[in-house]
């Protein structure tokens, strides 16, 4: 599993544009909870993760152009699964979880890796999520 999650990271590494954001009162009401603040990567310009009042780590999100799409599906094409009506094409990673998806401009992923403290995030969070960012 670490060695997909790390060729999963690397997939995402080469997007060359600043990350946006999502507000922090938007990601309450999606996930239902008080209380969440974000912070940028200081290593990856495109990644923000937000966090839950606790200081948990709830996801990430990348957001870069649109055609780093292609080499973020093209590296996890084994372990990747289409998702139908997210933008223009998207898909979700089997055993990692997270949504990547693509309009017309833009490429958005929300990286949530479960592991003890970090809860999951539902299919439809990480829908509502990921068209939020575009």
């Amino acid at each position: 599993m670490l060695k997909s999650l790390f060729a999963f990271c690397i997939a995402l590494a080469p997007a060359i544009v600043s990350a946006s954001e999502l507000p922090d009162t938007t990601v309450e009401k999606v996930l239902g909870i008080s209380g969440v603040h974000h912070e940028p990567n200081k290593y990856l310009k495109t990644d923000t993760t937000y966090r839950s009042a606790a200081g948990t780590s709830l996801f990430t999100l990348r957001v870069a152009p649109s055609g780093d799409f292609a080499g973020w599906k093209a590296t996890q094409a084994a372990k990747s699964e289409a998702v139908a009506g997210v933008g223009l094409e998207a898909f979700t990673h089997k055993t990692l979880g997270g949504l990547c998806a693509r309009s017309k401009d833009t490429a958005v992923c929300v990286s949530s890796v479960p592991f003890p403290g970090r809860p999951a995030l539902t299919r439809q969070q990480l829908i509502d999520l990921v068209t939020a960012a575009f």
